[in-house]
């Protein structure tokens, strides 16, 4: 025979398990508790072979219970909660078996033979979670380098592949970079200085931008570019720009930790790291002027490393959409009108550089300040960046002198350009990404308060529904009955009685038809919204108050209002008539609905008015119907004319207009 305990602190609960396991004729319930106290000072004098235990009782859990049970003893925890976590603690705490609330009565037999006989139960969903646990857990003990080749292999990337994109991203910036330092000695006349210029910038836009495991790729194409130079001049020394590269790895190394977040941060971090190298740069080139050499550097890192980080920002922060069935067939589309914009300006570049006027020559720069600022103001600071590179190609390519002082000039002109441009772009964009995240969250806020309109009028419903149909039929079952009572009753006490009971569920049930009407009218449900409305009138007693009522509706399209449209109409309609009843005074009042584009409504009285400054700071209907129209976007106008001030022409007029849509 089976000895079992039961602990639990819900007498109900805890009952009817010893009554399921009293029908099994190998178990038998010797001792119930509802606490862990209780238990504790039991269990050594009962000695039982299973103890059932709730894990949430409300002076000390199961848990610490189990802690200090016996030796010998083997517990099975039951509770609602069967978290991971919750089943690893009672395991781990020597616990053989653990249970949910929800198990069927065969799962708890169960449980309690087989933990009797040696061995652990739980239930089948329990088993899955923690396998699934164990095995998500495996995987995240990988590495992060063994999760990218897992990756390549799901993906089908054998090691040819893999040593092909080496291969093909090292020609790739082997091509770039040797093209960029062609131009560079072009404008320059120095083979070494030319690789401070653009091709230096440009290993270092790429390492700043690429995990570190590809770094072997921008540094291996600089040094075949490097040894392929000094092939090819073995006169000039490059020893220079070989340990200048070398000498540049920690700090691109120490600057990616940093090189996250907001767009004007990675641009403080790349001027940063600009002068930092610019300045070394200066310092290792001996040949040459400190300050002409930092100027180099530092032209050429500005220009190329933000093009870095605008590439690297469009290929991987874009939002791609994937190529569906629906795209496959669909044609691409140029956007004509920016590209013929960029080509305007480029000629306009062009022209003048070459055909302005000696005499103006001077406010050149405020010239080509024109197309920067135009490109900042519509594309923020990516347009900036694409504004001073096509002035700088302008600049280049209209420069036949190459002195040392119109490089110099030059490349002032280029580096002032170029930050000025890029941070008047970063200030635009920051404003714009602000009044985006502004309309994005108040297009939120309304979409919410949309939702909190359905949910109140979900409730409403509810509540509605089950006063209906729960309150109102039992109220109409015990007048039936009051009425049956009466009529078979034999004395005047018991008619005198049934008349009473008849009175007071007559009186419950209008107070609660009345209650069904405020929460929210049936009509809206069963009719449409032109007779809600209607009923309206009915229903707040302006005829028997002598108030004569005019409703037009005009909907010429037959247009479907929304839910929440018709709601919020009705729920407008209904304050304004209840306020004229309570406070107009009025003998005509007029209703004007007209559905086109928009739904605009026209509520007017002829009563003795008000002030609106005072009524619309303090009184809370009115607010409550302002804020109606403001969150379906709609306008609310309030306009009266006290008798005192107008005493021919007072009254009352609301003017609302709501979209459709």
């Amino acid at each position: 025979m089976i000895n079992v305990v039961l602990v639990d602190d819900h007498t109900i609960v805890r009952s009817g398990f010893a009554q399921l396991l009293s029908l099994e004729e190998d178990i038998q319930v010797i001792g119930e508790f509802g606490s862990a106290k209780e238990t504790r000072q039991n269990l050594p004098r009962l000695k039982p072979h299973i103890c059932i235990i709730d894990i949430s009782m409300p002076e000390e859990s199961g848990i610490a219970l189990l802690e200090d049970i016996p030796s010998g003893i083997h517990c099975i925890m039951l509770s609602v909660n069967d978290t991971e976590l919750m089943i690893k603690k009672a395991l781990e705490l020597g616990a053989k078996g653990y249970l949910s609330k929800r198990c069927s009565p065969e799962e708890l037999v169960q449980a309690v033979r087989t933990v009797y006989a040696g061995g652990v139960y739980l239930m089948p969903d329990l088993t899955v979670k923690l396998v699934s646990s164990k095995t998500t857990d495996s995987v995240t003990q990988l590495t992060k380098r063994e999760r990218e080749i897992c990756e390549l292999l799901i993906q089908g990337w054998d090691v040819k592949e893999t040593v092909f994109a080496f291969i093909y991203g090292w020609f790739l910036v082997v091509c770039a970079y040797f093209c960029l330092w062609v131009i560079s000695d072009y404008l320059l006349s120095d083979p070494v200085l030319a690789l401070l210029f653009l091709p230096f910038a440009l290993r270092c836009g790429i390492s700043l931008h690429i995990t570190k495991k590809y770094w072997v790729i921008p540094y291996f194409a600089e040094y075949s570019v490097l040894c392929l130079l000094c092939f090819s001049f073995p006169e000039l020394s490059y020893l220079p720009a070989f340990i200048l590269s070398a000498v540049s790895f920690p700090l691109v190394f120490i600057f990616q930790r940093y090189y996250f977040g907001s767009q004007l941060k990675c641009l403080c971090l790349q001027l940063l790291l600009i002068g930092i190298i610019s300045a070394i740069n200066g310092l290792g080139i001996f040949s040459g002027e400190f300050y002409f050499t930092f100027l180099v550097s530092f032209t050429g890192g500005i220009l190329i490393i933000p093009a870095c980080y605008l590439v690297n920002d469009f290929l991987f922060n874009t939002n791609w959409l994937p190529l569906t069935a629906a795209l496959v067939k669909k044609p691409i589309t140029l956007r004509t009108k920016h590209i013929l914009i960029y080509i305007f300006l480029f000629i306009l570049n062009i022209y003048i550089q070459t055909a302005l006027p000696e005499a103006f020559n001077r406010f050149s720069l405020f010239y080509l300040a024109i197309p920067i600022i135009l490109l900042a103001f519509q594309y923020g600071w990516q347009g900036a960046l694409l504004g001073t590179l096509l002035n700088s190609i302008a600049l280049i390519g209209t420069t036949h002198h190459f002195s040392d002082l119109e490089i110099t000039g030059l490349l002032l002109t280029l580096s002032i350009q170029t930050i000025t441009g890029i941070f008047l772009g970063v200030g635009i964009q920051r404003q714009r990404d602000l009044n985006y995240s502004l309309s994005v969250e108040l297009n939120r806020n309304k979409h919410l308060t949309r939702q909190l309109i359905n949910t109140e009028e979900s409730i409403r419903q509810d509540i509605s529904r089950e006063l209906h149909d729960e309150i109102g039929q039992n109220i109409t079952a015990i007048r039936t009955q009051a009425s049956i009572l009466k009529r078979i009753g034999h004395s005047e006490t018991h008619e005198k009685l049934a008349g009473t009971i008849e009175q007071l569920s007559l009186n419950i049930y209008d107070k609660t038809k009345g209650l069904l009407n405020r929460i929210r009218p049936r009509l809206l449900d069963d009719l449409d919204l032109h007779q809600a409305l209607q009923n309206l009138f009915i229903e707040l007693g302006f005829e028997n108050q002598g108030i004569a009522t005019h409703l037009t509706w005009q909907n010429n399209q037959n247009a479907q209002l929304g839910h929440i449209l018709e709601i919020t109409i009705y729920r407008l309609c209904q304050e304004s008539l209840n306020n004229i009843i309570k406070y107009s005074k009025a003998t005509d009042v007029y209703i004007d609905i007209r559905i086109e584009d928009n739904v605009h409504i026209r509520i007017r009285d002829n009563g003795i008015g008000f002030d609106v400054k005072n009524v619309t700071s303090n009184g809370f209907g009115i607010r409550g119907m302002q804020e109606r129209a403001g969150i379906l976007c709609g306008t609310f106008e309030i306009i009266s004319n006290p008798i005192e001030k107008s005493p021919h022409f007072h009254g009352t007029t609301i003017k609302v207009s709501l979209p459709r849509n």
